[in-house]
């Protein structure tokens, strides 16, 4: 499935992107390898949690699950997860069981290690796989909100975290303006986040997303967001030391299994995937194992599908800082006129959400590529988000359709001869070392039109 090229040298001095030595696949296969994982995440928690209740053996939570498992588990119950699924999503199942079947790498190397599900309506799910024949750790959160409750839970509400690349980075003292302004939006004390997000990773706490489905595409209420957290762009603290102490970290329970497949595994490459909600809580903590364990000879992959914006813009510039350092790449995958990725948003707050990295926008007959990051003047962010306000008002009524994760693969099908021809590292490489050549006083702006493609 995945057809390799190797990355290309850049050589553009100390604080820009690194040669990558790892040898990583074609934009298209990226992609696709995400889309399948971000729903097959879907389909293994579903299968567990009918073995919890008793309709399927129990062989399926006993991990790992090695390879070749869990398509002759599929085919051997079909008839019950025809049963334990609605019509639609049966429909859904079925299809990407096909496709998995036909994908041997997968099938012959895909060995499932940890799986988070098991208190699936209260907190993050998420399992973490690793494949002998891509050479692959990844990770992939599930993500099962759909769009219109992602319009009824599109709050600006956000809340803080530690910054994590103050681990491993500091101000310079004799900074640049370039970078000065981007330290101002990168190494900040704190991170904003979408609450949400943060109380899903960060804290066991009580969360305002609304509690995950059980099928695809159900309709759940929201819960009611408590009365000091309404306020649009309100700062909120960061709990204390001991608060923390007395909360699980999914964010150091995952970095902990990563370690552990690192050290058993060495030489495979780490990749975060997730779709919708799964991308969000995926982008965040792809940051977290970028300053853990990023290496410019090994940085840490994030591919995910229809995200909503995770973060704020000392976020997106935390993200940018480690693109440029070269120990994080990132490509987020979006349907033209998917409302979720422009979720949450407000016009008139300073405090906006955003995304960042790559972005791969699919359309029916093409597609383009943009970069998402770096410093932005006022104007420029005034006016993205007129811009989305447009988008949100023109997609409305549309946006189920446009969510819906089968257009996505069908977009991606048509459009694999020319993504197939693209790397996400040639990309790095027009932002941080092209550009930067011809403009040496701004190497990258809000966003940076790399390609475009009608068919």
């Amino acid at each position: 499935m995945a057809s390799k090229a190797t990355s290309t040298s850049h050589d553009v001095g100390d604080g820009d992107i690194s040669a990558s030595s790892t040898v990583f696949p074609s934009l298209f296969h990226e992609a696709l390898e995400a889309a399948i994982m971000s729903a097959f995440v879907f389909i293994i928690t579903r299968a567990r949690e009918l073995a919890r209740n008793g309709q399927l053996p129990t062989d399926i939570l006993q991990l790992p699950l090695g390879p070749g498992f869990c398509d002759n588990f599929f085919l051997d119950h079909i008839n019950i997860l025809r049963e334990g699924l609605r019509r639609k999503d049966y429909q859904f199942s079925k299809e990407l069981l096909t496709t998995y079947m036909e994908d041997r790498e997968w099938r012959n190397g895909t060995e499932i290690h940890y799986v988070e599900d098991e208190n699936q309506f209260e907190e993050c799910v998420y399992l973490i796989t690793t494949n002998s024949v891509l050479k692959t750790i990844t990770v992939c959160f599930r993500g099962s909100i759909t769009a219109k409750d992602w319009v009824t839970d599109a709050k600006v509400v956000r809340g803080n975290i530690p910054n994590p690349l103050l681990r491993k980075f500091s101000r310079s003292k004799d900074a640049s303006e370039e970078q000065r302004l981007e330290e101002d939006e990168a190494l900040n004390d704190e991170l904003g986040l979408h609450l949400g997000f943060r109380n899903y990773l960060y804290f066991d706490a009580p969360s305002i997303l609304p509690t995950p489905l059980q099928t695809i595409g159900e309709k759940v209420p929201v819960p009611t967001v408590p009365a000091p957290l309404q306020t649009i762009g309100e700062k909120l603290p960061i709990p204390t030391s001991t608060e923390r102490e007395t909360k699980e970290n999914k964010v150091d329970v995952i970095m902990q299994q990563i370690h552990d497949l690192r050290e058993k595994y060495p030489g495979y490459r780490l990749y975060f995937n997730g779709h919708s909600l799964g991308g969000a809580l995926s982008l965040i903590t792809a940051v977290e194992a970028a300053v853990r364990f990023g290496t410019k000879r090994d940085p840490v992959s994030c591919v995910v599908v229809a995200n909503p914006r995770p973060g704020d813009r000392r976020f997106q510039g935390a993200v940018h800082w480690l693109e440029r350092e070269g120990l994080l790449r990132c490509m987020i995958v979006h349907n033209h006129l998917d409302l979720v990725p422009l979720l949450p948003d407000s016009v008139f707050s300073n405090r906006t959400f955003c995304q960042q990295g790559v972005r791969l926008s699919l359309y029916p007959h093409g597609f383009s590529l943009r970069y998402l990051g770096g410093h932005a003047t006022r104007w420029e962010k005034f006016h993205q988000k007129l811009k989305h306000a447009g988008i949100l008002l023109s997609c409305w009524v549309r946006m189920a359709k446009h969510h819906d994760y089968g257009l996505y693969l069908e977009r991606l099908d048509n459009l694999k001869s020319e993504l197939s021809k693209l790397h996400l590292d040639e990309m790095y490489d027009e932002v941080f070392v092209q550009r930067k050549a011809k403009r040496p006083r701004r190497s990258a702006q809000t966003s940076v039109t790399l390609r475009k493609f009608v068919g």
